[in-house]
């Protein structure tokens, strides 16, 4: 991922009055005490676009490679064991990340590849070592226990609480049978649809889709607490336990979210 925006944040918090802040639109709270300084303005485009980007990326796995962009257009062209991507059209606005995501070809037999390099006098290596493909193979299926956390708030309001809603009963209609899951929908408030998770039948899974199906977006981006109701529920210890988060916020508190989620 190459940062190329800087998006609106939601700041959370009560206001506190400072003697030094900064030029940003938000003003400093108790959660985010650096508010005013990490919210700049943002310029209009006009009729041209702000900060034209223009991207190359050269590969060298020593492999084959999948390679694929979710969120630009791109041109990938293969010299041997190189990989070179760049953007169609040339130049883009930096008005979104890149995102670039590969991944090893598989195949009918397993594969292995090793780097190494020379640090400080030091030798290390990496070891990848790549399982054959599932055609014809017998996988084992662990049995899950899966929540999955919305943003129901202002900012998801339009196309992107419309494809949250569409990806999260995709996702609930993949659930296997042996599996169990739980919906946690937030904004100012988080609320849970079940006190627990329930197993994924057909009955729950299709009042889980009715219950996404009718969620609107308003509120603020609160994630803190929806992330505590999630990773405070009681889990199933024979599953394993899965928490997916379904937002496009960017909020002022991050240090305290990674915080509480590695505590």
């Amino acid at each position: 991922r190459f940062p190329m925006v800087v998006a609106p944040r939601y700041i959370p918090g009560a206001t506190r009055i400072s003697a030094f802040t900064g030029s940003g639109w938000a003003e400093d709270t108790d959660q985010v005490p650096d508010a005013s300084r990490v919210t700049p303005r943002v310029a209009e485009p006009g009729n041209s676009p702000i900060n034209p980007v223009r991207i190359r990326a050269r590969i060298e796995a020593g492999f084959p490679l999948t390679i694929e962009s979710p969120s630009h257009d791109i041109q990938t062209s293969v010299d041997g064991e190189v990989s070179e991507v760049v953007l169609v059209g040339n130049t883009v606005p930096a008005d979104s990340d890149f995102v670039l995501q590969w991944r090893p070809k598989v195949g009918d037999a397993p594969a292995a590849a090793l780097f190494s390099d020379v640090y400080q006098g030091e030798t290390y290596a990496l070891l990848m070592v790549m399982p054959p493909s599932e055609h014809g193979a017998e996988v084992q299926r662990l049995p899950r226990e899966t929540v999955f956390v919305i943003d129901t708030s202002g900012s998801m309001d339009g196309r992107s609480i419309i494809q949250a809603q569409a990806a999260l009963q995709l996702a609930l209609r993949r659930l296997a049978p042996g599996d169990s899951f739980n919906v946690i929908q937030f904004n100012s408030t988080p609320h849970k649809l079940f006190d627990s998770s329930r197993p994924a039948t057909t009955d729950n899974i299709q009042a889980a889709v009715r219950y996404v199906r009718d969620l609107r977006a308003t509120g603020g981006t609160e994630m803190l607490p929806a992330l505590r109701l999630a990773l405070g529920l009681t889990g199933d210890p024979g599953k394993v336990r899965q928490v997916i988060f379904i937002t496009d916020g960017s909020v002022g508190n991050e240090s305290t979210l990674l915080a509480y989620i590695r505590h």
